[in-house]
């Protein structure tokens, strides 16, 4: 491993005492050891934003040169080697919606399923032979098997109401 650099998580911790929920994301700028736009969970570098109005707190994460709705990452089942289809939901914490999978063809939305394993992304860039860390199993990754549909839509729903969509094909 390279000497004088250190990598970041994406970490969500959520303290409810029933009265206030507060919450603490740590900054991730990316896996320094490969200089790139990722942290070795999948997760883009970024900030949280914290919006204050009046006693309300809000937040989301802010990919780093994205847009706000910005809030997951999709891969199609050619890109994983696995019939399923992979959605990397950065911000998500156990306040928000199902993550649900929409087939193309307009079918019923279908929760997916909550799972751990490395990002496809990272995995890409380490394979292009940049020096990294090892890629670390995720715990805001999720996974649907479309079955027969060739392309879809995830959505989910944040703490605060605000719903996020992205669209997959292949």
């Amino acid at each position: 491993m390279p000497s004088g650099g250190h990598k970041h998580y994406h970490d969500i911790y959520r303290y409810d005492d029933g009265r206030k929920v507060m919450h603490c994301i740590a900054r991730t700028p990316g896996d320094l050891f490969i200089n790139g736009d990722v942290n070795c969970d999948g997760t883009p570098r970024g900030y949280a934003v914290v919006e204050v109005d009046g006693e309300r707190l809000s937040w989301y994460y802010k990919p780093a040169g994205g847009k706000r709705d910005m809030q997951m990452r999709l891969y199609a089942p050619g890109r994983t080697n696995s019939a399923c289809v992979y959605a990397n939901v950065w911000g998500y914490d156990t306040a928000w919606s199902a993550v649900e999978w929409i087939p193309a063809s307009g079918g019923q939305a279908v929760a997916m399923e909550r799972t751990q394993r490395t990002d496809p992304y990272y995995e890409e860039v380490l394979a292009t032979g940049v020096r990294g860390g090892t890629p670390t199993n995720t715990w805001h990754m999720f996974r649907v098997d479309p079955g027969s549909e060739r392309g879809g839509m995830v959505r989910v729903t944040d703490s605060f109401g605000h719903t996020y969509e992205s669209s997959v094909s292949w």
